[in-house]
């Protein structure tokens, strides 16, 4: 069978439910049940400043990346927004960061996922056992998205319903157990935990970028875009607030030292081991819903690179039945496998947050450009330039906390890919 590399033509079909859908999974399934226990060891009952903090920032995001995706509908999400805005190097720099951040997000959960399980059956814990339970589950996801983008989609939107009905009785029940005192209410942290925390807590809130790599496949992205990552957004800040006020009012101060399964440990501690096992089933769906949602979107990202010439050529290949980027999808998958069978969840975070607030940054600069840019498409989405101008000032303040190992790591990553740029160039051009 022939398979087409040269002018792929991916498929139109996502809409507002299915792309609020995608988001929704990916921010959810990047965090929250792996982060409260991290959370409550950083900041303790300052928590709740640093949730309500870390909303208002996606909020900003979120605006910018409503407003570069209503006026930008190629495949690649942020990488096509910068490059629209800012030029080819640069959006190169912030492609490699997407697809970095995606890479180290999906792998941490991965990992996260196969420590769940191992909680279960410890011979997952490690070796043989670890690889088997992620080669099945990534190889599944992959099998799924490779025979079309409606099946990979219609897989998210049901992770979606298995996902949010354990995570609401975990609220509903543990509310109603839970004794409500004065060690519920917040603490106002010091600037510098709060920073600090915020970086990491990001990562819970992260995943609109990846979602944003279906750019090319939805319907009517002026409309879709904002209504789906508004809607996604006001869903995971209700969610996030309710799950860790339970999780501590729950486990108190010993939420700290659960940074593995801090749901189900609150469950248990709260309703008995019928909650604690519907709360571990729930976190292995969740991460399951998270990694499907991840690994439908970054391999277009990938594509994307390579239809521009970034990457080579081969990633670009559409599948001639299913009209999928079926080469960028494995090549994807491999490498997820093999970051989570090398790294933890808990040390993949922090490296995954710096990658993706520096995509933020880059992001809310593209939209003050291509919002003052002469000739606006037809129903493109406004929001006033303090929104993007707010949302690039915070990521700088977060991204000022960051380690000299994290900075270390994308300065190599920046570097590493203007030189690909420049390469890439010179051999396009002797072809010429």
């Amino acid at each position: 069978m022939k398979l087409r590399a040269e002018a792929p033509t991916l498929l139109r079909v996502i809409d507002t439910r299915r792309f609020a859908s995608a988001i929704f999974n990916t921010i959810v399934g990047a965090g929250i049940f792996g982060l409260p226990g991290v959370v409550a060891g950083l900041i303790g009952t300052g928590a709740p400043v640093a949730y309500l903090a870390c909303t208002g920032a996606t909020l900003l995001v979120a605006l910018s990346y409503a407003s570069v995706g209503s006026r930008v509908a190629g495949a690649g999400g942020s990488y096509a927004y910068i490059t629209a805005a800012m030029g080819a190097p640069v959006g190169a720099v912030g492609g490699v960061l997407a697809w970095l951040s995606d890479v180290l997000a999906s792998a941490g959960v991965a990992a996260g996922l196969s420590a769940a399980v191992a909680t279960q059956l410890p011979l997952a814990d490690g070796g043989i056992g670890r690889g088997l339970v992620l080669g099945v589950v990534i190889g599944v996801i992959a099998t799924v998205n490779i025979r079309g983008v409606r099946q990979g989609a219609a897989f998210v939107e049901g992770m979606t319903i298995l996902k949010l009905t354990p995570l609401l009785l975990f609220i509903v029940v543990g509310a109603s157990l839970m004794t409500w005192d004065s060690r519920l209410l917040p603490t106002w942290p010091t600037v510098d935990v709060l920073g600090r925390t915020m970086l990491v807590l990001m990562f819970a809130y992260s995943g609109a970028e990846s979602a944003m790599s279906l750019s090319g496949e939805i319907v009517r992205p002026e409309r879709t875009v904002p209504r789906a990552l508004l809607l996604a957004l006001a869903a995971v800040s209700l969610l996030y607030s309710g799950v860790h006020t339970v999780a501590f009012g729950g486990l108190g101060d010993a939420l700290a030292q659960s940074t593995v399964t801090p749901l189900a440990d609150a469950g248990g501690r709260l309703a008995g081991p019928w909650l604690k096992t519907v709360m571990l089933a729930a976190t292995v769906v969740s991460m399951l819903g998270y990694l499907s949602a991840v690994l439908m979107s970054s391999p277009r990202l990938l594509y994307s690179m390579a239809a521009g010439g970034l990457l080579p050529k081969p990633l670009a290949a559409v599948h001639p039945r299913f009209r999928t980027p079926w080469v960028a999808i494995l090549v994807q998958n491999a490498v997820v496998f093999f970051a989570a069978m090398t790294g933890s969840f808990a040390s993949l975070v922090p490296l995954a947050s710096v990658a993706v607030l520096t995509l933020y940054l880059m992001v809310a600069v593209s939209a003050v450009i291509l919002q003052r840019r002469p000739g606006q498409p037809t129903g493109a989405f406004t929001v006033p330039l303090a929104v993007p101008v707010g949302a690039a000032l915070l990521m700088i303040g977060m991204l000022s906390t960051a380690t000299l190992k994290e900075w270390a790591l994308q300065s190599a990553v920046v570097v590493a890919t203007l030189v690909l740029v420049f390469v890439r160039r010179r051999a396009l051009d002797s072809a010429a």
